[in-house]
C-alpha cells in the first residue's frame, strides 16, 4: 500500500504535467509576478541558506526582503529544498523536483491521516490521491510553500481527534494530565501541529483557528465542567503559538530597527499595511466553490464555470477572476451532502436509527460540522472577515477551502468504510471497490485542468534566450560585477514600465551565477531611495552616477522600454564611451559595458551623501560628466593639481567640502529630503476664477533650483487653507492636495496628469473645479470664502513665501 500510495501519484504527475518532455531547469510556470518571486527565494535559499537577504540584488547595497513573511514562516519547505539543493545543482530544478516529490508526500500524508481516522486502506488511498491533485495545486505550482501542503491532512487529524473528545474520554478513564500528555494521540497531535506551523504561515493560522473551534466545541459539549479535559487542546494551541511567534521575530526585529522603511516621514506606508477589508477581497463564495473550473476538459463545462465567475465579479470592485480553491465535482457533491445532513433533521435521525456507526467516536457528525465551519470562515463576509477586524495580517481566506477539500474527501472515505463494514458479501465488496476506483478516476480527470501541463514553448524560448544572454554577460564581466538594470523598479511602487506588484524586474538574477543586480531593493530602504533618485536624473546624469558608483555594465529591458526611449539612452551610452551594445531580439535585452570613469564614490550608510572619492585611474579623470554630487570645476582643479601623484588617493568630503556637493543642497527640490532653510524655496502663486466654477492656478518657481511635484518621500505639492474675507482661518490644511500625479491624493482635475518638473524661472498652470475643494460645513454661499493655495512639502513644512489667494465667489 505504501508503494502504491507514493508511486501512483508520482506517475500520474509525470503523465499529467508531461514531465518526460520538459527540461526541469526551465520553469513550467509563466513569468507572472509571484512565480518569479518564488523562484528568486528558492535561488537565494540554495545560495545562502536563508531567504531574507539577497546579496546579489539591490546593488550597490544588499536587498532585504523582510516585507513579505511567507518565506520566513515556511522553514520546513526551506530546509527540505536546501537539502535537495545539495544533490540538485540548479535552483529552478530544485523547486520543480520538490514540487513533483510532493505529489507523493501529499498522497502519503492523506493516506496516513485517513488510516489514523480508522478509514480502510482503499478509500484512504483514493482520498490521498485526489488531495494530491487538487486544481488549486496544479494552478499554483509556482508556489513552493502553498502548493506543497503535505502537512494539512495530519493537522486536521489533530482537530478531529479533539472534536471527538478523546482527551475527555482519557479523563473519564481516570488518566491524569501527565498521562494525557504522554498518550499516543496527544504526542502525535503535537508533532502534527508543530510541523504544520513551520510549513506555512497561512496553514498554521488556519490550523490555529480550527484548534480554537474544536476546543470551543468540546467546552460547549460539557468539557467546561472538567477543565483538565481541555488541557490538551489548550496545550496544542500554546505550542503552535510558541513556535509561530519566534518564526516571525526576525521580521518584527527588522521592522523595529528600520522604522524609516515602514513609516517614511513618520507615516505608515499604505502599501505595507494589511487592512481588514482585504479579507473580503481575498474570500470565496458558495458559487465559486461549487463552480466548475474554467479550464475544464469539457469545453462547455469550462464555459459555464467562467460564466459563474463573471457573475460573481460583476458585483465586486476587486475581481476574483477565478475560484482560488475550487472543490471540483466530487467535492461539491460531498459538500452539498454534508449541508443536507446538517440542515435536514430526518437524515440525522435516519442515520442513527440505521446504526450507520455515525456515533462511533462521533466522527460521522464531526465531518459535516467541520466542513460548515471552514466554509463559513472562507466566504465573503464570513467568520474569517470578522477575525480580520482584529487580526488583518492574515487576509487570504479563499485558501482555507483547501482544508475543506480534505475534510470532504475524508468524510466520503469514512462513509464508504462504514458502508463496506455493514456487508460481508465478497461480490458486493468488489462492486463497491470497483465503483470507488471508477469515481476516483473520474474525479481525478475532473480536477485536472486542460492546461495542467503549464510549460509552453513560448515561455521556454524566452527563458532560454534570457539565460543565454545573461551567461554571455558573465563571460565578459569580472566576478561580482555590478549591473545596472534599466528601468529601475520596485514591486511595491507603481511605475510606467512594470506596474505595481510585478517581480519581472528581478528575473535576470535567476540566470546569474556571479553578478550583482541593481533591482530588488526593499521599498523605502536607503538603496531603494538612492535608485529612485538616480532614476529621476537625466540619462547623462544617471549614467555618470552609476558609473561613479562602480557599475560595470547596464542592461536594458526592451520588453517594457519603448523604442524611442531606448534609442535616446543608446545614443547617450555610446557618447559616453560604452561602445556598440549587445542586442538580442529573442530576449529583447540590450547590454552595454560601462566605461570606467577612473574614480569611485563611496556613500554614507543612507546613500544620501558622498563620504569620499577614491581615485583609481588618473588618466580617465578628465572625462565628463561627473556624478551630479561632484562639483566639476572644483574636482577638475583638484585633478590638475594632483596629476603628478602616483599613489592611490582619496578625496574626503570633510577635507574637501568644495569638491563634493551636499546632497541636501543639490536635491532640495526633488522630494528626496526636506528643504532647509525654508527661505530657500521662493515662488509665486496667482489664482483666479475662470468662468463660474473653475479656478486657474499659475505657479512660478523663483528658487535657484528645480522643483519636482509629487515625488519622493518628501514630496512637493500644492495645498490649500480656507479663510474668511478678513483673513481669519476657517479651515487649516485638511489634507487636500492639488497633485500633478494620478495617485490616490488627487481631489481635482489638473492639466498635468503626471509628475511635473518645474525648472527654476518657469511657470506651470493648473485648473480645477471649485466644487472639488472640501467646502463641507462652510455654508452653501461661497461669498466671503477665500482659498489660499500654498506650496507644501509633506513631511517637512509649508512655505509662506510661495502662496496666493483667491475669493471663491
Amino acid at each position: 500500500w505504501i508503494v502504491a500510495v507514493t508511486l501512483v501519484p508520482f506517475l500520474v504527475a509525470l503523465w499529467a504535467l508531461k514531465i518526460p518532455s520538459w527540461d526541469l531547469s526551465v520553469p513550467m510556470i509563466s513569468k507572472e509576478s509571484d512565480n518569479i518571486w518564488q523562484l528568486v527565494l528558492t535561488k537565494v535559499l540554495c545560495e545562502t541558506g536563508w531567504v531574507l537577504y539577497i546579496p546579489s540584488l539591490g546593488a550597490p547595497g544588499v536587498a532585504s526582503w523582510h516585507h513579505n513573511a511567507s518565506a520566513q514562516t515556511s522553514p520546513l519547505h526551506s530546509i527540505l529544498m536546501y537539502g535537495l539543493s545539495l544533490v540538485v545543482d540548479d535552483s529552478i530544478r530544485v523547486q520543480q523536483v520538490y514540487y513533483l516529490i510532493n505529489f507523493a508526500l501529499i498522497s502519503l500524508s492523506g493516506f496516513f491521516a485517513c488510516r489514523l481516522l480508522k478509514i480502510d486502506r482503499l478509500p484512504a488511498f483514493c482520498a490521498g490521491l485526489l488531495f494530491a491533485f487538487t486544481t488549486f495545486r496544479i494552478d499554483q505550482m509556482g508556489y513552493a510553500f502553498l502548493s506543497n501542503y503535505f502537512m494539512v491532512p495530519l493537522a486536521l487529524v489533530s482537530v478531529i481527534w479533539i472534536m471527538t473528545g478523546v482527551f475527555r474520554k482519557l479523563h473519564d478513564q481516570g488518566a491524569t494530565i501527565g498521562e494525557m500528555v504522554k498518550s499516543k494521540k496527544f504526542l502525535l497531535s503535537l508533532v502534527f501541529v508543530l510541523l504544520v506551523t513551520i510549513s506555512d504561515g497561512y496553514y498554521a493560522f488556519f490550523t490555529l483557528v480550527l484548534l480554537g473551534f474544536a476546543a470551543v466545541v468540546r467546552a460547549i459539549s460539557g468539557d467546561w465542567r472538567v477543565p483538565s479535559a481541555l488541557f490538551c487542546p489548550s496545550a496544542l494551541i500554546v505550542a503552535l503559538l510558541a513556535v509561530a511567534l519566534p518564526l516571525n521575530w526576525p521580521l518584527h526585529a527588522y521592522k523595529k530597527s528600520h522604522p524609516e522603511e515602514f513609516y517614511p516621514n513618520g507615516i505608515a506606508d499604505p502599501s505595507l499595511i494589511k487592512k481588514p477589508f482585504e479579507a473580503e477581497v481575498y474570500s470565496s463564495t458558495l458559487k465559486l466553490l461549487l463552480a466548475p473550473i474554467p479550464k475544464h476538459r469539457i469545453g462547455r463545462v469550462g464555459d459555464f464555470g467562467r460564466w459563474v465567475v463573471e457573475t460573481n465579479d460583476e458585483a465586486r470592485l476587486f475581481k476574483n477572476r477565478r475560484s482560488f480553491v475550487p472543490l471540483g465535482t466530487l467535492g461539491s457533491i460531498l459538500f452539498i451532502s454534508s449541508l443536507m445532513f446538517l440542515l435536514v433533521p430526518a437524515l440525522r435521525r435516519n442515520a442513527e436509527r440505521e446504526d450507520c456507526a455515525f456515533s462511533q467516536d462521533g466522527i460521522g457528525h464531526i465531518f459535516p460540522s467541520l466542513s460548515l465551519f471552514i466554509f463559513l470562515c472562507s466566504i465573503l463576509g464570513g467568520i474569517g472577515t470578522l477575525i480580520a477586524l482584529l487580526f488583518p495580517t492574515i487576509r487570504a481566506y479563499d485558501r482555507f477551502p483547501l482544508f475543506l477539500i480534505f475534510v470532504l474527501l475524508a468524510a466520503g472515505s469514512y462513509w464508504f468504510t462504514q458502508l463496506c463494514g455493514r456487508t460481508t458479501a465478497t461480490t458486493r465488496l468488489h462492486c463497491y471497490s470497483t465503483a470507488l476506483l471508477l469515481v476516483t478516476g473520474i474525479a481525478l480527470w475532473d480536477q485536472l485542468p486542460e492546461d495542467a501541463a503549464k510549460g509552453n514553448s513560448v515561455s521556454a524560448t524566452t527563458f532560454l534566450a534570457e539565460r543565454d544572454f545573461v551567461h554571455n554577460m558573465e563571460a565578459v564581466l569580472p566576478p561580482a560585477a555590478m549591473v545596472y538594470q534599466y528601468p529601475y523598479s520596485q514591486y511595491l511602487r507603481d511605475n510606467d514600465y512594470y506596474g505595481w506588484g510585478s517581480f519581472s524586474h528581478v528575473r535576470l538574477y535567476l540566470h546569474s551565477r556571479r553578478l550583482r543586480w541593481s533591482n530588488g531593493a526593499a521599498k523605502n530602504s536607503p538603496e531603494d531611495l538612492w535608485h529612485t533618485g538616480v532614476a529621476q536624473l537625466t540619462p547623462e546624469q544617471m549614467l555618470a552616477e552609476v558609473r561613479a558608483a562602480g557599475f560595470a555594465g547596464l542592461v536594458v529591458d526592451r520588453t517594457v522600454v519603448k523604442q524611442e526611449e531606448y534609442q535616446t539612452l543608446r545614443e547617450t551610452l555610446i557618447a559616453q564611451g560604452s561602445g556598440p551594445p549587445t542586442e538580442d531580439d529573442a530576449s529583447k535585452l540590450s547590454f552595454f559595458r560601462l566605461r570606467d570613469p577612473g574614480y569611485r564614490v563611496v556613500y554614507d550608510k543612507n546613500y544620501t551623501e558622498i563620504e569620499r572619492i577614491d581615485i583609481l585611474d588618473r588618466s580617465r579623470l578628465g572625462e565628463r560628466p561627473y556624478s551630479p554630487l561632484i562639483n566639476p570645476k572644483a574636482f577638475q582643479n583638484w585633478v590638475d593639481s594632483n596629476m603628478d601623484e602616483d599613489q592611490p588617493q582619496m578625496i574626503e568630503r570633510t577635507a574637501h567640502p568644495g569638491v563634493i556637493n551636499s546632497a541636501a543642497k543639490l536635491k532640495r527640490g526633488t522630494g528626496d529630503m526636506p528643504i532647509s532653510p525654508l527661505t530657500d524655496l521662493r515662488g509665486e502663486i496667482e489664482c483666479s476664477v475662470s468662468g463660474t466654477n473653475t479656478l486657474l492656478i499659475t505657479v512660478k518657481n523663483n528658487s535657484d533650483f528645480d522643483w519636482k511635484f509629487n515625488q519622493g518621500p518628501y514630496p512637493l505639492r500644492i495645498g490649500v487653507h480656507l479663510l474668511d474675507s478678513q483673513g481669519e482661518i476657517l479651515r487649516w490644511d485638511d489634507g487636500w492636495r492639488l497633485s500633478t500625479d494620478t495617485g490616490s491624493l488627487i481631489k481635482g482635475r489638473v492639466s498635468h496628469p503626471k509628475t511635473l518638473g518645474l525648472p527654476a524661472g518657469r511657470i506651470a498652470q493648473f485648473t480645477l473645479p471649485i466644487a472639488d475643494l472640501n467646502l463641507d460645513g462652510l455654508g452653501a454661499n461661497l461669498q466671503g470664502i477665500v482659498a489660499e493655495f500654498q506650496i507644501v512639502q509633506d513631511g517637512n513644512a509649508w512655505f509662506s513665501n510661495a502662496r496666493g489667494r483667491v475669493n471663491l465667489k
